[in-house]
């Protein structure tokens, strides 16, 4: 050392009485900083701080702090310190460096409320709500007075953090959160949203039918706690009951207590949350009748698509006016195409629950015409209002939507078993064919197998996402995987890794290693690649209980023959229709008990190669439509016709 202790603490003294804090650090460089005395480091440390040399600043208070002297007041600026650090990493984009910082910040004051607070933004920024949330409630309960402020990301990140429970099969944690979360914020909104995700939320992928038994159980718990809460004190807001029970329908089960007992809680809540839209009065009386087709999917998509060509079938009657009322954020090119002759247009973007209700009460409508009902939470609560006399919907998303407000089921009567009507709260009415004339997507150029990362041999492909695969599926891939030992089965992966994760592990359950090697998952493509890879495979199997629809079409435009076996209800037994159309049920439809041998006997021979040139020839006349328009028009006019609701 090159000058004596007492001589360096004096010169530190000078330094820091001259304010040249930044000269400090290097002047001690070479010192055996554990031979300094507890006021040399201090100000070492104070020095750091105001230079602005953090990761010194940090040092110091390190071997200050691991002396006798380690005081609260010191654990405090070393916290402070190490915020600040976190603080500084992360707008470099270090956030694991960030997290690091404040996690040792809480480390030695757990009362530091600043890295408290910048840890769970960090930890809700990486995507982990459930590491966010603890911090997040602690912040809430410390300081009641910020309650206001915290309520926001407290409600987002514990929705996360619930729903990451839920598809990971831990539902008790999420409803320890809903509790949790009502206690320490109350029923204010949009506490009320939080809640019925938490309590209704169903997992994409159950176990078995033991599961599927418990979880409808936990939604009835989860209905009745709702129907308890005080909705006097919510706030008066359609978008606080912006939810749709979206995985009953996957249960291969009759929906249609539950969907009802859901519907009624839902009019209600709804019309306390709006009684100004609870009773709207007549429309005017007009020459031309006003149909509304209200839908968030009138862009270039599937539901859009398929349901496309009704416009124009209703415009084509001049005693209609056809109003179309396209809800963002998807809205593009092609929703400017559904504008034209007797067909006003209406862009909603953007838009909430309570957004679209006022739209569509504005309209003044004879007849409220929803193509979907449960793929967009926000059109549920509007649909639960009585905004037109008569209200409608179709089988975008095919279950009854339960609620007293929905006069009309419209569905394919193909599609539907002899007992349909009994599956639906709303009167049913049935068109011809696959219910729409559907204009098909432009077939890719064909791509190998190899092109496509494939592999050889039988290939199978189940394209549906895993809350279609229900888990009577798995024993028949068993079976399909020992009978045929050369068979790939190919599915795609879905937008969660999670939920990827845990169908493959409920699948591959019991299974050797050959067998899992030939389970595989195709990431997410855009439509073309999806289209090429239907049209690389030999064969399509349709889940049970739940039909290819738009997959459906996608296989036959690619001559892919599909194999199926008709469900109990609608949605199981799409693709059953079409293949009746084209003349290939005996080929190509079973029952489950010998969907497996029938599936080893068509990969036996030649018969699916055969089947292709008849997919081909007949696709054409399924798409087209014939006698649909004439149908819908009759429908439409028998709606508007009734003296009272059906």
């Amino acid at each position: 050392m090159s000058r004596d202790l007492p001589q360096l603490a004096a010169l530190v003294e000078q330094h820091y009485a001259a304010r040249r804090f930044a000269g400090i650090d290097a002047l001690l460089q070479g010192s055996d900083p554990h031979r300094l005395d507890a006021h040399t480091l201090m100000l070492a440390a104070n020095a750091a701080i105001q230079a602005g040399q953090l990761a010194a600043a940090d040092r110091w208070l390190s071997i200050l702090r691991a002396g006798p002297d380690d005081s609260a007041a010191l654990q405090r600026i070393h916290a402070q310190v190490l915020n600040r650090l976190g603080l500084a990493a992360s707008a470099q984009g270090d956030a694991a460096g960030a997290c690091a910082q404040f996690e040792r910040a809480l480390a030695i004051d757990p009362q530091q409320s600043a890295a408290r607070l910048n840890l769970a933004i960090e930890y809700r920024k990486a995507d982990q709500p459930e590491r966010a949330l603890p911090l997040w409630l602690a912040l809430a309960r410390d300081d009641p007075a910020a309650s206001d402020r915290l309520r926001t990301p407290v409600l987002d990140t514990s929705l996360a953090a619930g729903l990451a429970c839920i598809e990971a099969g831990d539902a008790a944690s999420a409803t320890g959160i809903a509790d949790e979360v009502l206690a320490l914020l109350g029923l204010p909104a949009p506490a009320l949203r939080t809640q019925l995700a938490l309590r209704l939320k169903l997992p994409s992928v159950l176990a078995d039918r033991d599961a599927i038994d418990a979880a409808r159980a936990r939604w009835l718990d989860g209905l009745d706690h709702l129907r308890a809460l005080d909705l006097a004190r919510a706030e008066p807001r359609l978008s606080q009951l912006a939810w749709s029970n979206f995985g009953l329908a996957y249960h291969g089960q009759d929906d249609l207590a539950l969907q009802s007992l859901y519907g009624d809680w839902l009019a209600d809540a709804a019309a306390r949350m709006r009684p100004d839209l609870a009773a709207m009065p007549l429309p005017p009386a007009r020459v031309r009748r006003r149909v509304v087709l209200a839908s968030s999917h009138w862009c270039d998509c599937t539901a859009g698509h398929y349901f496309a060509s009704w416009i124009g079938m209703l415009a084509d009657d001049p005693t209609l006016d056809v109003h179309v009322l396209a809800i963002g954020p998807r809205l593009d090119a092609f929703t400017d195409t559904l504008a034209g002759p007797n067909v006003t247009l209406h862009r909603l973007d953007p838009a909430d629950a309570d957004t679209i209700a006022e739209a569509i009460a504005a309209l003044q409508a004879d007849l409220v015409l929803y193509p979907e009902l449960g793929m967009d939470v926000r059109l549920l609560p509007a649909a639960a209002l009585r905004l037109a006399p008569v209200q409608a919907m179709a089988w975008g998303h095919p279950v009854t939507s339960g609620l007293p407000t929905l006069d009309a089921y419209l569905s394919c009567a193909e599609m539907e078993p002899a007992e349909a009507s009994a599956h639906y709260r709303e009167s049913l009415h049935l068109l011809p064919g696959i219910g729409t004339r559907y204009v098909p997507p432009p077939r890719p150029q064909p791509a190998t197998r190899a092109e496509l990362g494939l592999p050889s041999g039988p290939l199978l492909v189940v394209p549906q996402s895993a809350v279609k695969i229900h888990p009577d599926n798995d024993v028949l891939y068993r079976e399909l995987l020992t009978a045929l030992p050369s068979l790939h089965l190919l599915f795609f992966d879905n937008e969660s890794a999670t939920v990827t994760t845990r169908l493959r592990e409920r699948m591959t359950r019991g299974l050797g290693a050959d067998a899992i090697r030939r389970i595989l998952f195709h990431p997410l493509c855009a439509r073309p690649r999806f289209l090429q890879v239907l049209g690389a495979c030999d064969l399509m199997l349709d889940p049970l209980h739940w039909s290819g629809g738009n997959t459906a079409l996608d296989a036959l435009r690619m001559d892919l023959p599909i194999l199926t076996a008709p469900g109990a209800f609608m949605r199981g037994r799409q693709s059953a229709a079409m293949l009746q159309r084209l003349g290939l049920a005996d080929a190509l439809v079973a029952t489950p008990t010998t969907l497996v041998a029938r599936a080893v006997a068509l990969f036996a021979g030649d018969e699916l190669d055969r089947l292709r040139p008849r997919i081909a020839a007949g696709f054409g006349a399924l798409v087209a439509g014939e006698g649909v328009a004439a149908t819908l028009r009759q429908i439409v006019h028998h709606l508007l016709d009734r003296d009272t609701k059906c």
